[in-house]
């Protein structure tokens, strides 16, 4: 997990990788717990192409129609969101996009999350977008988690 990131005399430095990784002329262990990679920008596309997973909601209480705080969604091949709640009834939740990043935010979709299941919706190969935010018809508890890769 990335902590901190900078600029070093034309090297980018990256902190927060493992103490304990082997030293290959970019990582330098600062303890057995943490140290820093330096590199080239170009020399991250040898660690293997960027995935993950997170997003706004995880079990969050939230409020109908309140929009979450707007989750990253750019430079990702393949895009997937599930979504589930611990309402008594179905849940409509309605993903917004940012294509700008100027905070123009449109509907892109609204799917029916219904009591105790978990949708998955994968979005089309290519969809590309800025941002991504979420929001619910109905107060409750709820999670959206988008999946990179």
């Amino acid at each position: 997990m990335i902590t901190d990131f900078c600029s070093w005399r034309g090297l980018l430095a990256l902190a927060g990788t493992r103490g304990d990784a082997k030293p290959d002329g970019h990582f330098f262990a600062a303890n057995e717990a943490a140290g820093v990679w330096f590199g080239d920008i170009d020399d991250l596309w040898k660690l293997g192409k960027p995935h993950g997973h997170g997003g706004p909601w995880l079990n969050t209480p939230v409020e109908a129609n309140l929009a979450s705080d707007p989750y990253l969604m750019t430079r990702y091949d393949k895009k997937s969101v599930t979504l589930s709640h611990g309402a008594k009834e179905t849940v409509r939740v309605t993903i917004e996009i940012d294509f700008s990043a100027a905070g123009f935010f449109h509907e892109y979709k609204t799917i029916e999350v219904p009591a105790g299941k978990t949708i998955t919706h994968e979005f089309p190969q290519g969809y590309s977008a800025r941002w991504v935010r979420v929001k619910s018809d109905k107060a409750c508890q709820a999670t959206a988690q988008f999946f990179y890769e």
